[in-house]
């Protein structure tokens, strides 16, 4: 099948409807069937909420425009919020100290709404603001709280 074949698939066009979305001027999401039309609209627009710098933690939030709610149960999960150790200098995400495994020390928090990811942005960055003569002591720590404090005031997955 090609291109051509696949958009007229109704079953092509319901899987693109309930994966592929854009973010309309008022921050307002809406599923779009047209695969060209969703990948046109990602290289055009940015897709950045917001993107912070807190001394040695990065918080970014970014519209992801598919729904990563890979069971596709609703409410569709389009937001991301990642928040990481970076060296100061180079912005580069700090590798964990523990020899046993390979990690980084960051988490990523996901959201439904434009609202949820833009309010849980500001909790962590003043919670980063708060917290961050804390964050080489114990850098586990330091995420889960942010992680904690986000919960009690959006809905995360």
């Amino acid at each position: 099948m090609n291109l051509a074949e696949l958009e007229h698939d109704e079953g092509y066009r319901a899987f693109c409807q309930r994966t592929y979305f854009i973010l309309k001027d008022d921050k307002t999401v809406v599923s779009c069937p047209d695969l060209l039309l969703w990948a046109n609209w990602m290289e055009e627009h940015d897709k950045h909420i917001a993107d912070d710098y807190i001394g040695c933690v990065r918080v970014s939030s970014v519209f992801l425009g598919m729904n990563v709610n890979f069971l596709h149960d609703y409410p569709p999960i389009l937001f991301e919020t990642m928040t990481a150790i970076v060296d100061p200098v180079s912005h580069e995400v700090v590798q964990c100290q523990d020899k046993d495994y390979f990690c980084f020390h960051r988490i990523i928090m996901r959201y439904s709404t434009y609202a949820d990811a833009k309010a849980a942005h500001a909790i962590i960055v003043g919670k980063a603001n708060e917290l961050l003569p804390h964050v080489f002591e114990e850098p586990k720590a330091f995420l889960n709280l942010l992680v904690s404090e986000v919960s009690q005031s959006v809905d995360i997955f």
